[in-house]
């Protein structure tokens, strides 16, 4: 019975099963990019009996570069991998370096983009460009390369000795229980909070993938997402918006002002209209739920503003060294004709201007960068 899978562009064309393993089944799709192996991926069926999954795509996708929907498409792509097979473990590996180091720009850039969407999506990142570099020089060994892309054999097997190890390898599912809140409607949008205790960064990866995988959020077009553990796990805390803007942010000042560590929280998101300011109050309340769910004895009242802020209202100025703003550089100048624009030309306290002025707009000072207030008026309402 197949128990790992291994599915790559033309990269892996050497690779064989007797390098691997006798249950590992290795597809390897000449030209194909990353949405190539997303429909392949998508129209095989639903298997939970795998328990490891290697993808090794970009070549085709980093000759010109990361796109902007380079990372859309690698979210896509792991996810539908998190889906389809549910009990496996998804392995993402990097470009690897081209003989002479041709393309090297766009590969370094399109890697960083894969190993962020490899942290934000629960996937294992695994960098093989050690595995074709030498010893002694610390440069590419072209004797691995059969052109200037492709491995031969000799190259497969050096790669092999690092993928072998991840799929022999057995993994015990930890035992975690994830609370969730109700579902919350608004015009449509529908929102559910998410929280769940873990000791280390693997439960962490494990929570998120099993949210990715989950039957609950299948219809979500977002999940957006906080953690932190406390210092014995080297104190590790991030958080993800997941395409709504400073989301995360939120998040993660709920789980701040209860003090909390060792905690991942998540809220998804079905989408249907805009709702504009509405979604921060939602997705607050929804957080802050699911936390006192996990922590019972962390009750207070939320916002998603912080309460208590070391910064003043106004930044320090060094010239002035003190919190008030510099009225010498400010549009709030000590000066007697400075005034705000009426609407009703009876009640401002400077007389009427004649009407040959230029016009009814603001003109700027000759001898100042700020705008010269008292000259652009003519005595018109607005």
């Amino acid at each position: 019975s197949t128990k790992s899978l291994v599915i790559s562009d033309s990269i892996f064309q050497k690779l064989t099963d007797e390098m691997l393993d006798e249950s590992c089944e290795i597809f390897s799709i000449s030209g194909a990019n990353t949405d190539d192996i997303t429909k392949t991926i998508l129209d095989s069926e639903p298997n939970d009996e795998i328990k490891n999954v290697y993808i090794h795509v970009g070549v085709n996708d980093s000759k010109s570069g990361p796109k902007d929907d380079a990372k859309g498409k690698a979210r896509q792509l792991i996810i539908a991998a998190n889906q389809t097979y549910k009990n496996a473990i998804c392995y993402v590996s990097g470009v690897l370096p081209q003989r002479n180091n041709k393309n090297r720009t766009n590969i370094n850039k399109y890697n960083d983009v894969l190993e962020r969407i490899c942290e934000e999506t629960a996937a294992v990142y695994i960098d093989l460009s050690e595995s074709v570099t030498s010893k002694t020089s610390n440069r590419i060994n072209n004797n691995l390369y059969r052109d200037d892309i492709h491995p031969n054999s000799s190259g497969a097997k050096e790669l092999s000795k690092v993928i072998k190890p991840l799929l022999c390898e057995n993994h015990c599912v930890p035992e975690i229980k994830i609370e969730h809140t109700d579902i919350t409607s608004s015009k449509g949008n529908k929102f559910q909070g998410y929280a769940a205790k873990v000791d280390s960064l693997e439960e962490m990866r494990y929570v998120l993938s099993e949210l990715y995988r989950g039957d609950e959020t299948n219809k979500a077009t977002s999940i957006m997402y906080a953690y932190k553990l406390d210092k014995d796990n080297k104190g590790h805390s991030d958080c993800f918006d997941d395409r709504e803007h400073n989301a995360g942010a939120h998040i993660m000042n709920c789980i701040e002002q209860t003090s909390s560590t060792n905690i991942i929280v998540a809220v998804s998101r079905e989408y249907s209209c805009h709702i504009f300011g509405e979604r921060w109050s939602i997705i607050n309340e929804l957080a802050c739920e699911a936390i006192n769910m996990v922590n019972p004895n962390k009750t207070q009242t939320y916002s998603h503003r912080s309460q208590t802020s070391s910064k003043p209202y106004f930044h320090a100025n060094p010239r002035h060294g003190t919190g008030r703003p510099n009225f010498r550089t400010s549009r709030f100048q000590n000066n007697k004709y400075w005034y705000p624009r009426y609407q009703d030309e009876r009640s401002a306290p400077f007389p009427q201007q004649p009407r040959y002025q230029r016009n009814n707009y603001r003109q700027p000072n000759r001898y100042s960068r700020q705008p010269h207030y008292f000259s652009g008026y003519n005595g018109y309402n607005d």
